[in-house]
């Protein structure tokens, strides 16, 4: 079997930017103490088109594509050898970013950056990662970081958002969720200067959404609806707010 360990690719460094942008806040905070929580990583997936950038917090999880504009794996990607997977930390992943800076041209953001990927090193040391910029505006300019050893625990991501997005549009439900988490999404909405798009998953009582945000980024949410007493919690709220809002004939109605 043909085991790619490291590549060379070429990537615009506006949908970089979107993506990391997008995704960073899906995961979990990092603590001083752990630099190699499973979940306080971000996943970088090289595959044959696309750079997936990936996260998640276990309640909620992101997914940004970014085109792949050139790649020095096309004459040799084999069909046995899948796409290359690696893990970095979320501050070092936001050093990459900060490294690299696209001009404008008539409004538009334009520039490539070249993303160098190593392997680790026989002796054990880490992989890296190298972002050098090509087309942007500080040619030249080159930003290295370490990566994360691989964290096998680390969950499937674009498997869990494909199945969710297959039995999206789903039963109605309301979300009931954590403030922030919801919160988390507007990262996307700004770095792709779209609205979110947020459709049920399943039936009534499967806990999740998936949010949606232009043709680049997909996430989830995991909602609360069903924990403890929180749907005869939750009715009472919604009858106070149905009488405050002058429908009390809508209640006895229904009553």
């Amino acid at each position: 079997m043909t085991v790619t360990t490291g590549c060379e690719i070429e990537v615009s460094i506006a949908g970089l930017h979107a993506a990391v942008k997008a995704v960073l806040p899906h995961c979990e905070k990092p603590k001083l103490s752990d630099d190699l929580a499973v979940l306080a990583r971000i996943r970088l997936i090289a595959a044959k088109d696309e750079l997936m950038v990936a996260a998640t917090n276990g309640r909620t999880s992101a997914l940004a594509a970014v085109e792949i504009i050139e790649d020095d794996r096309r004459e040799r990607f084999a069909i046995d050898d899948g796409p290359l997977i690696l893990d970095i930390h979320p501050k070092m992943l936001r050093a990459i970013s900060a490294g690299l800076t696209a001009q404008k041209d008539e409004g538009e953001l334009v520039g490539e950056a070249r993303l160098t990927i190593t392997g680790p090193t026989a002796e054990g040391m880490p992989g890296k990662l190298t972002a050098l910029d090509v087309g942007g505006l500080w040619i030249g300019s080159e930003t290295t970081r370490p990566l994360l050893p691989l964290a096998d625990g680390f969950p499937d991501v674009v498997g869990f958002l494909s199945k969710a997005l297959g039995a999206a549009d789903g039963t109605y439900k309301p979300l009931v969720a954590d403030g922030m988490d919801v919160v988390a999404f507007q990262a996307a909405a700004s770095a792709y200067g779209r609205e979110l798009q947020v459709e049920p998953v399943g039936t009534a009582g499967q806990r999740g959404w998936i949010v949606m945000c232009g043709p680049d980024f997909a996430g989830s949410i995991e909602g609360r609806h069903g924990d403890d007493d929180s749907l005869k919690r939750r009715d009472t709220y919604r009858r106070r707010h149905m009488e405050r809002l002058g429908l009390g004939a809508a209640l006895k109605s229904v009553g």
